[in-house]
């Protein structure tokens, strides 16, 4: 059985991190304590390509 993952990862200023999980459809905010602050869940089956943090000007 083969298994892909794929995805990325992005901290921010404030601590936080951006999870990416591609295959899975799901984002991620999860606080340096490993508290899950946001959440998108497309389900299983709608994957996300890219992901990319831009900054305020």
């Amino acid at each position: 059985m083969k298994i892909t993952a794929l995805g990325n990862a992005d901290r921010l200023y404030n601590g936080n991190t951006v999870i990416t999980w591609t295959t899975a459809g799901e984002i991620q905010v999860v606080s340096p304590d490993n508290e899950v602050l946001w959440q998108l869940n497309l389900g299983v089956g709608n994957g996300i390509g890219y992901a990319q943090r831009f900054e305020r000007f």
